[in-house]
């Protein structure tokens, strides 16, 4: 559902969600599902009529740097875990996070 509303990029009701997913969930499924994402703090929501609309609190990217950051701040030893993570990206990847690094030395 969260793919969807980023997908979106604006605010959705239940029912647009619902309708914009693959799988054919019932209208409640979805309700349940984004009151979750709600109250996790991951979406965000407004009164409109007798619903609520909903969007994500932040981008796709933004999401996956703070999960990241989430699981790093998590691990028991963070610098071994961070090793590992950069022993499993690409090339491509290293050099990215090389040049970010020289830029705020």
């Amino acid at each position: 559902m969260l793919e969807v509303l980023w997908d979106h990029g604006g605010w959705l009701t239940p029912a647009e969600v619902g309708a914009r997913l693959e799988a054919d969930l019932a209208y409640t499924t979805v309700v349940t599902v984004l009151r979750r994402l709600f109250q996790k703090d991951i979406v965000t929501r407004q009164p409109e009529g007798k619903a609520h609309v909903y969007r994500p609190r932040t981008n796709r990217d933004q999401y996956v740097a703070d999960a990241m950051a989430k699981v790093l701040a998590d691990a028991r030893d963070p610098a071994t875990a961070l090793n590992h993570f950069v022993e499993t990206i690409g090339e491509g990847d290293r050099r990215q996070l090389a040049r970010l690094l020289r830029r705020d030395s």
